[in-house]
């Protein structure tokens, strides 16, 4: 319900109390009445305008009322100023319109010229002309203006409508009388509401879109007699603006135009609201974002209302029916919005899409285009829904919502079952030069372009795909371009958006498959996710990857994917649609796009370990000559890279030269060591702190329970922002403890090689109970898969030991020296070292993997496990 609040002003003496108690008796009261009357509600049931309550508040003019009268003002909607003579008019533009704009108050006025009955000379126009025009020229505040007479009760109701309709229908966002138009958002706005009311898109309303224009903004259809009256009316006005088809733009909007010189503002404003318009003039923000929340691992689609709305859209927008949007075309579609979407401009709109053979988008594009903007940003669709003119065929639902529907949550697990959702979003990842772009031209239906164009923006296609049994479904392929790190880092996003990862290789290229290994180890939580391994460029000479598993073995034995080897397609052979269809069905039914479980190995040699394959544990007798399963030690490497005593009582020339280490590398190690002041460290090793940054921030662990095994405690409430590390794996000390750090830990590797095992503690499964277990070599071979940088979160366990200086080499000359910073800055209270509790925990009842990574703890937790 509106409430206005009317504040009556004027001189003494002109009649205010008068004209109130007019109003609410109906009749003038001869008798006296109080100087100042009390405030008065008046309810809706008494004469006023679209069930408005009504506060009218009687003032004085006296000076010692001023105050009063300046709060009263402030509280108010609109001020009635009413006079009645002479005198009390030229106070009018010298004392209260100058008098209000110095308290500040912005509030529409309706000029009263009361007691007309005492007015015998003057005419009703003569008053208006020479009275009222001129303070109007002057004062642009004044809304409207009035003659009234409380005695004779003439214009006294006329006068309180004019006040309510100034609040309820203010003219002036709609209408500048000194230049006799329309204003120009009130233009946009009524060109906006004629393009909704034209259904066919002929740019004319006529009699049935009139009809039922009428209907919906005033619920009652008009007669004959008077459509007619309105045609001939804006005929006379603007001739040219009539056919035999209907109502041009120009003609609906003079319309209009009529109604505010004839201060009939209200009928404009009913049109405006009913078309969701504020005040303002701008679109309410819950017509144009209504609350539509996706859960985590849900998406949004197109209902079938919401396809049937883009359908029709499409059709009566394409005008020549070419079956394609020609730019004009286009350009008349989204007159009643902002423009092409944002989203649209930045994916390159219309080149993301199916376009015909003259470049314009064709139906299929532009599903598929919603499709997709509903998919990544449902906001945006809802928005567009809301300007193009949506209306909900379900009466239980209105909004633009019904227009949309939510998928399932989805959930990341290895088991059958299909995801309930028809569109799908793929990430295009591999190597530069591997036919990423030509595989999105080619989805696209694009011909092959031979000239090289690296990606920089990232970049989409969409289309649909036809499947097996004839459904469609919508995919998404993404092409990251040099946003891809920033993608691949951001775990929970890139989860919650992406449905299937597909790697690419060029197949002629020996060096395009390491590409793939290596952003599988930067990035472990891609295993998360289902994945189509695809070897492109098929019909060129197929070649031998360096790296250090060949795709065939790497997809088929290790992985032991589904699809079987990489799928071998090129863009220029008509079977690559099949590869869109693979990618598909991956991604509406995940299982296929993960490791088989291991049960169904026929050889049993293999076991599964959270989401990594490892060949099973083969017994101490045979390591000295077979290949160890996760830490690739010969038993000769083992003996050789023994565990030294974990006490330091040894001065650091007497561990230089310790029998365990080889001759060659004492000098060079000690020098090292006493270079950069390393010093023994806990988990193994020798370390130096480099680096402390005197930046605090809020320590994030504060709130976080105490490690059970915690080498310290701390509960202050900040951090340093990082801190810096040397770490040495040296031969008088090559094994780092299995430990871990609550922090963020980033690794640069100098020189030397090492090896390290990290258990993700905090990724276990939650139906097996099992841990993830990632193992990689740290060195300079890239072309091998050897890491230089490498991140490792917090909340894992890991441990490191020294390896070679060269792949089947006898020792390494100078150790393994690394940077490590740590991300808040380490404190010991936030480190702890696995106990043998803690391995049995990760392990759980795998004896085998136990006594593989035994050597691992500190020796004091492995005498426990021995004991027992």
């Amino acid at each position: 319900m509106a409430a206005v609040r009317i504040c009556v002003c004027g001189d003494d003496g002109c009649g205010k109390s008068s004209l109130i108690t007019s109003l609410v008796k109906d009749t003038f009261v001869s008798n006296k009445i109080q100087a100042v009357l009390p405030q008065i509600t008046i309810p809706p049931t008494l004469g006023t305008p679209e069930n408005v309550t009504t506060t009218v508040l009687d003032t004085s003019a006296q000076p010692q009322d001023r105050a009063h009268l300046a709060a009263e003002l402030r509280r108010s909607n609109v001020i009635l100023l009413v006079y009645s003579d002479h005198y009390s008019y030229e106070r009018i533009a010298l004392f209260w319109l100058p008098h209000f704009r110095s308290l500040g108050v912005n509030l529409p006025v309706i000029l009263c010229a009361n007691k007309s009955d005492l007015v015998t000379s003057s005419t009703a126009a003569q008053v208006v002309e020479e009275e009222m025009l001129p303070v109007m020229a002057e004062f642009k505040e004044i809304d409207s203006c009035i003659r009234t007479s409380a005695r004779d009760h003439f214009n006294v109701n006329e006068a309180f409508f004019l006040c309510q309709k100034a609040v309820t229908h203010p003219i002036a966002p709609l209408f500048d009388a000194k230049e006799s138009a329309l204003k120009p958002a009130a233009v946009a706005a009524l060109q906006r509401i004629f393009y909704l009311c034209d259904k066919d898109k002929d740019g004319l309303l006529n009699d049935k879109e009139m009809q039922d224009f009428q209907v919906k903004c005033f619920d009652k259809g008009l007669s004959e007699e008077d459509l007619q009256h309105i045609k001939d009316t804006i005929n006379h006005h603007l001739p040219g603006s009539i056919t035999a088809r209907g109502i041009n733009s120009q003609g609906f909007l003079h319309l209009n135009k009529l109604y505010a010189e004839k201060g009939r503002h209200e009928t404009i404003w009913v049109i405006l609201r009913t078309f969701q318009y504020t005040d303002s003039l701008s679109l309410q923000e819950s017509f144009l974002h209504p609350k539509f929340e996706v859960p985590e691992f849900s998406s949004a689609e197109l209902s079938p209302a919401g396809y049937r709305f883009f359908v029709d859209l499409f059709l009566t927008s394409d005008r020549d029916n070419d079956g394609g949007l020609r730019d004009e075309e286009l350009a008349s579609l989204f007159a009643p919005t902002p423009g092409l979407p944002q989203l649209w401009v930045d994916n390159n709109f219309p080149v993301c899409t199916v376009r015909n053979d003259a470049g314009h988008i064709t139906l299929q594009g532009w599903l598929a285009q919603w499709s997709m903007t509903t998919f990544t940003s449902p906001k945006t669709t809802l928005e567009y829904l809301a300007y193009l003119g949506f209306e909900s065929p379900d009466r239980s639902n209105a909004t633009t919502t019904a227009a949309l529907k939510l998928t399932k949550a989805r959930k990341r697990r290895q088991k059958p079952g299909k995801v309930g959702r028809n569109v799908i979003m793929a990430h295009v990842l591999g190597a530069p030069q591997s036919g990423k772009s030509a595989l999105l031209d080619t989805f696209l239906a694009r011909s092959y372009n031979h000239l090289y164009l690296p990606t920089i923006q990232p970049r989409v296609a969409v289309n649909t795909v036809e499947l097996p049994g004839g459904r469609q479904c919508y995919l998404i392929l993404k092409e990251l371009g040099e946003s891809e790190a920033a993608v691949l880092e951001n775990k929970n996003k890139l989860l919650d958006q992406c449905d299937v990862v597909v790697y690419t290789y060029d197949s002629s290229d020996p060096d395009s498959f390491a590409y793939i290994l290596n952003i599988r180890k930067m990035y472990p939580h891609l295993e998360e996710l289902p994945s189509v391994y695809v070897a492109l460029k098929a019909d060129l000479d197929r070649t031998t990857q360096r790296s250090e598993h060949q795709p065939d073995e790497y997809v088929t034995q290790l992985q032991r994917m589904p699809q079987g080897p990489p799928i071998s397609t090129s863009v220029a052979w008509p079977s690559i649609q099949e590869l869109f269809v693979s990618i598909s069905l991956v991604g509406l039914e995940p299982v296929i796009g993960y490791p088989r479980p291991l049960q169904e190995d026929d050889n049993g040699q293999l076991m599964r370990y959270g989401h990594t394959y490892l060949p099973s544990v083969i017994p101490p007798s045979d390591i000295a000559t077979q290949y160890h399963p996760i830490l690739s030690l010969k038993m000769s490497q083992k003996e050789e890279f023994r565990i030294p005593d974990s006490g330091y009582s040894r001065n650091l020339v007497t561990l230089a030269s310790d029998s365990t280490a080889p001759t060659t590398s004492s000098t060079s190690i000690t020098t090292t060591i006493s270079t950069l002041n390393l010093l023994p460290h806990i988990e193994g090793g020798f370390y130096a702190e480099t680096d402390r940054d005197q930046l605090l921030v809020p320590n994030p662990f504060q709130n976080l329970p105490l490690l059970t095994n915690a080498t310290s405690t701390d509960t202050s409430t900040t951090r340093n922002a990082s801190t810096t590390i040397y770490y040495l794996i040296a031969p008088t000390s090559p094994v780092g403890y299995f430990h871990r750090n609550r922090g963020r830990t980033i690794h640069t590797l100098h020189k030397g090689r090492a090896r390290y095992v990290i258990f993700h503690a905090d990724q276990r499964d939650g139906v097996t109970g099992e841990v993830p277990v990632e193992t990689f070599i740290v060195g300079h071979d890239i072309a091998k898969g050897e890491r230089l940088q490498w991140i490792v979160e917090g909340g894992k366990f890991k441990a490191s030991f020294l390896l070679p200086d060269q792949e089947g080499g006898e020792g390494s000359r100078d150790g393994a020296l690394i940077s490590e910073t740590v991300v808040p800055g380490f404190e010991f209270s936030d480190h702890d070292f696995l106990t043998a509790e803690g391995l049995e925990d990760l392990v759980g009842g795998r004896e085998d993997v136990r006594r593989e990574v035994l050597w691992l703890l500190k020796k004091a937790e492995q005498e426990k496990l021995l004991r027992r």
